[in-house]
């Protein structure tokens, strides 16, 4: 990757988290207290405190207002720890956030390996397309070869 190429990676993903940070990561609903735990553990990269807020009644499926899960926003944040837990609690890998987007797009446009390999194992549709058409190999584009690697040996459609 040309040093052009990583400075237009660097600021897409800089743009979506500061996307993230902007709609926020608390589910918006009343009285929901284990989700927005939940919510806040995963912001703050605590595996335990996001066990303890699901062992306290949040929401596995719970959407922030943004329309991610749980398991999105692990995706998102790069936590392969906490990815795994909620993956070990059965999260679903097929949902979809408000633009369409799944869990694995968000773990391939990250370019963390390590992510896409659990989401795969998980059993994510590797061509399941957002809104744009677009699939977690177009998100992995060409700055996360290692990752579009993966997807491509787990049958991701190239066309």
């Amino acid at each position: 990757m040309d040093r052009r190429q990583a400075v237009w990676r660097a600021c897409t993903v800089l743009i979506a988290l500061v996307g993230l940070l902007v709609a926020g990561c608390r589910s918006g609903t009343p009285g929901a207290g284990a989700n927005d735990a939940l919510f806040e553990a995963i912001r703050k990269g605590e595996v335990a405190a996001a066990q303890r807020a699901l062992d306290a009644g949040a929401d596995i499926e719970a959407k922030n207002r943004s329309g991610r899960t749980p398991l999105m926003m692990a995706a998102v944040t790069r936590n392969a720890a906490l990815v795994k837990a909620l993956l070990a609690r059965k999260a679903d890998v097929g949902a979809q956030d408000a633009s369409g987007m799944t869990a694995l797009m968000w773990a391939a446009f990250g370019g963390s390996p390590a992510i896409v390999q659990a989401l795969l194992d998980a059993g994510s549709d590797v061509n399941a397309q957002d809104r744009n058409g677009e699939t977690a190999l177009m998100w992995a584009g060409t700055g996360n070869r290692e990752a579009a690697q993966l997807l491509k040996k787990s049958g991701a459609k190239t066309e």
